[in-house]
């Protein structure tokens, strides 16, 4: 319930506060929210198509890897999707989508073996 005050003159008139930060979030904000289960869709939609052989899959790759940019695993799982696809002929161009995918994967978390032995997989193939 908002609060009455009585206004005695016009100089003591008062703004009041924002009690919700939803309504004046700062962007930097906004950004930090969790999209990753949107992420998680879009990878498993792009995974499906490129598995039937349509590469409208990538698009959705694309916008996974914008909404969650710091995320080695979606590489790692976008890039294993990738040389799938590539391994098939024909579709040559997979593997190096798939090898820049391990390359982004292994720049975000140096650390993840697995990565760097599907990179080399990728590249040796």
């Amino acid at each position: 319930m908002a609060k009455t005050t009585q206004i005695k003159n016009s100089s003591d008139f008062e703004l009041p506060q924002r009690e919700t930060k939803e309504l004046g979030a700062p962007i930097e904000d906004l950004k930090k929210r969790d999209y990753s289960a949107l992420t998680s869709a879009l990878f498993q939609k792009g995974e499906f198509r490129l598995l039937q052989g349509d590469k409208g899959g990538l698009a959705y790759f694309d916008m996974a890897a914008k909404l969650d940019p710091s995320n080695y695993e979606l590489f790692l799982n976008q890039g294993l999707s990738l040389f799938e696809y590539g391994s098939n002929e024909g579709n040559e161009e997979g593997l190096t989508l798939a090898s820049k995918k391990f390359k982004r994967a292994t720049i975000l978390n140096p650390f993840c073996f697995e990565a760097w032995h599907l990179w080399g997989n990728t590249l040796y193939f």
